[in-house]
Parts: structure tokens; C-alpha cells; sequence
């Protein structure tokens, strides 16, 4: 053989060679998917309740924009805290516990509401409602709420000294820690504890909050409100 055909011998047995290996080369089994942010967010809004917050003035933030409502200012932090939750405002000025039964199907059921906050009462009590009638509405939501598989917590809320009728402060009390109690369901003692004696955190008509003593509210409530979501998730995975 001849000089000249030394280097095209020596290619085509560098491609023999090479395809040999090739074909000789073990399949591998493919490597899992990596796990992408997209995958990531999935996993978190399989876990990102809602929460429906059932209330009055205080819950839809009378007199204040929209976005500094309580369930808003709620919302807001738990974002800065990276809990994924969706806190829904259910409220409506001047409902009663009554007013919020009727509503329940179209407020908390069609919202596919994993957690119900109930934050009702205050006005039966302005109102003159005798307490059992308060009650009576307020177990019947609970009961409604725990036959569609929702988790329950109750916001109470104690009345002021000043305010009438007076014979009914305590009576008002007692119904949520009864409620509480008989359905179990957890309680947040009173929704306007954190704003004390300072009439500064009150609109004009000294019964509403104003945006900072919303804040105030909210700051007090979210521990609470972190631990029903926990506990949700907790229960998901049982």
C-alpha cells in the first residue's frame, strides 16, 4: 500500500472506531426534572387557602379605601411573610348575624372558602337583639360551614362599658367562648382588644376604626389567623 493512501486509511478508521464506541455506549436512564419555579408556585397554590372573612363595618372597612379593610391589611402581611393565603373580604356595613346566614351560600360557599373567619355580632348587640338570637344564627353558620368541610374559627368581640344595653355586655361575651366551646372551633377573643382605651385609633363616630388602628387590629389578629392556615395545612396532609 501506498504512501498516499496512509492518511484516508487513517480517517476511516478513526470513524469505525468511533461509531463502534458509540453503539457500544450503555443507554442511561434519564435524569428527574429538575424542579422550576413554575413547578414551584404549583406547589404552593395547591396549598394557598382561602380564607373567607364573614363580617360587618369592621371587617369591610367602613370609611376607609378598600385596600386598608382588615382582611386587606391581613393579606398584606402574610405576603411579607411569604404565607401563601387568599383572605377574602366578606363584609358588608351594618350585617347582623342574621344577615350574614342569609348570605352564607353566595359570601362563603361559591368562594370555595377553605377557612371561614366569622367576625359577626357586633351589630346585634347595637341593635338590641336579645343574645340567643345571636347565637342561634352564629351555630347555625358554624354548622354550615363544618357540613361543606370548612375549617371554623370564631373573632369575638367584647363590648364596651359605655355601651347599651348595658345588662347584655357580658351575655355578648359568652356567646362566642360558648360557641367556641360546644363546635370546637378556635377563638380570637376580641377584635378590638389591640386598639385599648385609645379613642385616637377611632373614626368620629368613636365605633370604627381608623387606617392605623385597622393596622392595629391586624397586627393583633394575624397570629391567629397564621394559625388556623397552619393547621389547615396540617390537615391536608393526614
Amino acid at each position: 500500500m501506498t504512501s498516499r493512501y496512509l492518511p484516508q486509511l487513517f480517517v476511516t478508521l478513526i470513524l469505525v472506531l468511533a461509531a463502534c464506541s458509540k453503539a457500544e455506549t450503555p443507554i442511561e436512564t434519564s435524569s428527574p426534572a429538575p424542579v422550576t419555579a413554575n413547578t414551584q408556585k404549583a406547589i404552593a397554590e395547591q396549598q394557598r387557602p382561602i380564607v373567607v372573612m364573614l363580617g360587618d363595618s369592621l371587617t369591610a372597612g367602613y370609611g376607609l379605601p378598600q385596600d386598608k379593610a382588615l382582611p386587606e391589611q391581613i393579606n398584606e402581611r402574610l405576603r411579607l411573610q411569604s404565607i401563601e393565603a387568599s383572605i377574602i373580604n366578606a363584609g358588608v356595613s351594618g350585617d347582623t348575624t342574621r344577615a350574614g346566614l342569609a348570605r352564607y351560600d353566595w359570601s362563603v360557599k361559591s368562594a370555595n372558602a377553605d377557612i371561614l373567619l366569622i367576625a359577626l355580632g357586633a351589630n346585634d348587640f347595637l341593635s338590641g337583639y336579645p343574645p340567643n338570637v345571636a347565637e342561634d344564627n352564629l351555630a347555625k353558620i358554624i354548622e354550615m360551614a363544618q357540613s361543606d368541610a370548612i375549617k371554623v374559627a370564631l373573632i369575638g368581640l367584647k363590648a364596651k362599658a359605655n355601651s347599651r344595653p348595658l345588662n347584655w355586655e357580658d351575655e355578648y361575651a359568652d356567646i362566642f367562648a360558648n360557641l367556641s366551646k360546644k363546635y370546637g372551633v378556635p377563638l380570637y377573643d376580641d377584635l378590638l382588644g389591640p386598639l385599648g382605651t385609645d379613642s385616637t385609633l377611632l373614626q368620629p363616630d368613636g365605633l370604627h376604626p381608623t387606617q392605623t388602628g385597622v393596622a392595629s387590629i391586624a397586627k393583633g389578629l394575624e397570629p391567629f389567623v397564621i394559625e388556623q392556615i397552619s393547621a389547615w395545612r396540617s390537615e391536608q396532609t393526614e
